[in-house]
Order: structure tokens, then C-alpha cells, then sequence
């Protein structure tokens, strides 16, 4: 089986090196942000974000990043722990994500809601979500990702060979190969 990278494995690579570089860029803005506030050597390592219903109907309906209303970020320096909320714009410093967002984390929808034993009720105005941060991720290259698939193939060889010793060696020269039958529906 060949080494060299197959077309897929090159635009495999190309796109864990895009989002790798998307999430080192915002890593870094995400500490440039943080250290403004907090000072030297905080390092975030995760933010909680609030997201209206209607953006997350918009970003699952057209595809795409959702917008959030406000972010809270989570960074450490020596074992300590603190979080900046950026609302609007603004950033300071806060307690927690909850003081950070505030009457926002229970905020009730004025259009959406529900019937619970005959009375209406509000659900929340945001969803709230937690993200954390990888710094310095590297993706595989493509020789790397097609040096995978090789070993993953081999492997595949061999286990066929082991669950049917009667033609192992014709599984091994690649005479015949079992169909699989996949996974069952359960």
C-alpha cells in the first residue's frame, strides 16, 4: 500500500491547518483581550457564551458561526483562576460567568414559551454554551494523515485474516477480504 498522500489526504490537511490556524489567531486575540484587563500572563482557557434563539436559528438554517450576545473568558496565571465578561464591546473584569452575565443567564423569551398544565411559560432569551481553548494545536500533514490510513488498512487486513484462519493467507495477499457487515442499527 502506497505512503503517498492521496488527494483527500492533502485537502484533509489543508482544512486542519486552516481551522488550525483560525484557532490560534483567536487564541491569541482571546489573550491580547484578557491580559488588557487582567494584566500580564493570564492565559484564557475557555470562554461560556450566551446565544439568542433567533441566531441560533439563523446559523442552523443558512450554515455558519452563531453570534453571541456576550462571552465570558476563563483564564488561569499560577494555578488561579478569573474570568472577563465582554458585553457589547466592553470587557471587565467579573467574579464568575454567572455574575458576568447576570439577569441574562434567566432573561424569559417575549415570543417563545410552552403550555405546562394549562399556564404559559417563558423559556430563557439565550442559550448558553462553554468553549475551551487548545493553544498551539498542529493538525496532521498530509503524509502523516496517509501514513494513518495505511496503518489503519494493515490493521483491517490482519484482523480479517485473524477471524477467518482458513484463507488468512489469501486475506493477506489481498486475495480475498471478508464483506463487512458494519455496524447494526442499535
Amino acid at each position: 500500500m502506497s505512503r503517498t498522500p492521496t488527494t483527500q489526504d492533502s485537502q484533509n490537511a489543508a482544512a486542519g491547518k486552516a481551522i488550525s490556524d483560525r484557532q490560534n489567531a483567536e487564541f491569541e486575540a482571546t489573550r491580547t483581550l484578557v491580559e488588557s484587563v487582567l494584566g500580564y500572563g493570564w492565559t484564557p482557557v475557555g470562554r461560556h457564551y450566551l446565544v439568542s434563539h433567533d441566531d441560533e436559528d439563523i446559523a442552523r438554517k443558512q450554515g455558519g458561526a452563531m453570534k453571541a450576545s456576550a462571552v465570558v473568558y476563563t483564564a488561569t496565571k499560577d494555578g488561579e483562576k478569573k474570568h472577563v465578561v465582554v458585553i457589547d464591546e466592553v470587557a471587565k473584569e467579573c467574579e464568575s460567568y454567572e455574575s458576568g452575565f447576570g439577569a441574562m443567564l434567566t432573561e424569559p423569551d417575549p415570543t417563545r414559551g410552552f403550555m405546562h398544565k394549562g399556564q404559559s411559560c417563558r423559556v430563557h432569551k439565550f442559550s448558553l454554551y462553554w468553549a475551551g481553548f487548545e493553544a498551539g494545536y498542529v493538525p496532521r500533514t498530509a503524509e502523516q494523515l496517509a501514513a494513518a490510513r495505511v496503518s489503519r488498512e494493515e490493521r483491517k487486513v490482519e484482523v480479517a485474516a485473524q477471524d477467518n484462519p482458513l484463507f488468512s493467507e489469501w486475506v493477506r495477499a489481498g486475495e480475498m477480504m471478508p464483506v463487512s457487515k458494519g455496524r447494526s442499527p442499535t
